[in-house]
């Protein structure tokens, strides 16, 4: 009657055990590219339709909060160990997945994006993306600059569009303007993007030129922030610069460094070098 008993209680304790391990499997499973609610602020549905992608970037990736311990076990076939860049168009080294808001600001963030032998494929855009993409800009042909550099944020620091640049609301329609709202971490960033590329064969992109490019737009963020309209708000901003080159890099963050505090303090500079077939971009 005893060994009977014992061998029920064993085989409920085992069953428990069981249990508990299906149930953090499904944790771990939970997603958490879902973008916040932020009412008038979104101006694009996630479950906005139309961009033809096969690999939908917004859908889920596993979390790895689970581990109250921080620790994983990797599984073989993940491409990197915290699940970043997420997939699309070319291959992302460098910074990825360091941005935290509120957190952050001042920071400089440098990668590149590879695009291979690889031509543009607009399927393979994320939803922001592709919205971007069908939007065009105000003016200029500089759209697939922007769009990559929402790419580029999108897979690395899950960026979620929120309006396009002719989408925003300024309270002086004649100054200054972004080029997108997106939303990190459940907060509106402004994001203006510029690309460093010389004309001329041979020409080098100097420390001057590095140091005029960065200075106008930072000092353009700044004033874009400032004119918008109560409507849509931003309190982070982001310049993000396409550059051609990776020895443009050494010329721009030697001018970094020389830029006032007032310029620099508040915006996030991210240095994207674009390499492969990226001709489209200049």
């Amino acid at each position: 009657m005893h060994s009977t008993i014992a061998l029920t209680l064993a085989v409920i304790v085992c069953l428990s055990c069981s249990s508990k391990q299906i149930s953090h499997d499904g944790r771990e499973n939970e997603s958490f590219l879902t973008p916040s609610n932020h009412g008038e602020d979104t101006g694009h549905s996630q479950d906005e339709s139309g961009s033809g992608h096969a690999n939908a970037d917004d859908t889920a990736h596993q979390s790895e909060d689970c581990n109250d311990e921080g620790e994983h076990e990797v599984d073989s076939d993940e491409e990197t160990e915290d699940g970043f860049p997420l997939d699309g168009i070319g291959d992302i080294t460098g910074d990825c997945n360091v941005i935290s808001l509120p957190e952050d600001s001042g920071l400089w963030i440098h990668n590149s994006l590879n695009f291979g032998s690889d031509v543009f494929d607009e399927t393979l855009l994320s939803h922001g993306g592709s919205a971007l993409f069908e939007a065009g800009t105000l003016g200029g042909s500089s759209i697939h600059s922007e769009v990559i550099a929402f790419e580029v944020l999108h897979r690395c620091e899950i960026a979620f569009l929120v309006k396009t640049e002719g989408e925003i609301e300024y309270s002086d329609n004649s100054g200054k303007k972004t080029d997108m709202l997106v939303e990190i971490d459940g907060l509106n960033v402004g994001v203006s993007v510029t690309r460093a590329f010389k004309w001329g064969e041979g020409a080098i992109f100097t420390e001057e030129d590095a140091h005029t490019l960065l200075s106008d737009k930072l000092e353009d963020v700044l004033l874009s922030g400032s004119n918008a309209s109560a409507t849509n708000p931003w309190s982070h901003a982001i310049l993000h610069v396409i550059a051609y080159d990776p020895s443009y890099v050494e010329s721009l963050e030697a001018a970094y460094t020389t830029l006032p505090a007032s310029l620099v303090g508040d915006t996030i500079v991210v240095i994207t070098v674009t390499e492969g077939n990226d001709e489209f971009l200049y």
